[in-house]
């Protein structure tokens, strides 16, 4: 896909939107397996590389890089802002992503101008009939680790309502067994 918007990027239309961008494969960056960076199955090293020859945005159709923790950090630690598509776009031939991605091509083009370093973005699964359209942002930190801290930061809240709830119980059942005990004595006489 990269060679068809490495076409595009010639054209008068798209030269007027992003004339200073260039558009790079991120196979160009990849280690050899006996370079000292290689990880096998990891793109933490090529986004390294690819940050440290001046590489500003990445385009990526990997909707799984933004959930695992080494690439993540990568990308934010190098100030990498990172435009994902949508999950959808996975299940997708390659004509409807093209497609997509040149229809998203202006909002993507402002919103790389515009994003702070470290940032993700999500395209969305949509065709929008304005320019006003605009990419969606995506937390770039860990949402399973944030949900773990947010409950145990929690934990000892909920002790003490499960203990005020447990004595309220202990209580109630004090008194339902006193009227009990009352209506049998009733129903005895």
């Amino acid at each position: 896909m990269v060679k068809v918007f490495q076409t595009f990027a010639t054209d008068k239309q798209l030269l007027k939107l992003s004339s200073d961008l260039v558009l790079e494969k991120a196979q160009t960056y990849y280690p050899k397996t006996h370079d000292p960076d290689y990880l096998k199955r990891s793109d933490a090293p090529w986004v390294r590389r690819f940050a440290k020859s001046g590489g500003k945005v990445v385009i990526s159709g990997n909707t799984k890089m933004k959930t695992n923790p080494h690439e993540r950090l990568a990308f934010v630690d190098e100030g990498v802002v990172v435009i994902f598509f949508e999950n959808s776009w996975n299940q997708w031939g390659y004509f409807h992503k093209c497609s997509l991605l040149l229809h998203w091509w202006p909002m993507i083009v402002k919103q790389m101008e515009a994003a702070k370093p470290g940032t993700f973005w999500h395209i969305p699964a949509t065709w929008p009939k304005t320019e006003n359209a605009k990419l969606r942002s995506v937390p770039n930190h860990d949402l399973k680790l944030q949900k773990v801290a947010r409950q145990k930061a929690d934990q000892s809240r909920i002790r003490v309502e499960r203990a005020a709830k447990r004595k309220e119980q202990e209580t109630d059942d004090l008194f339902k067994a006193a009227d009990r005990r009352e209506n049998s004595q009733n129903d005895a006489r």
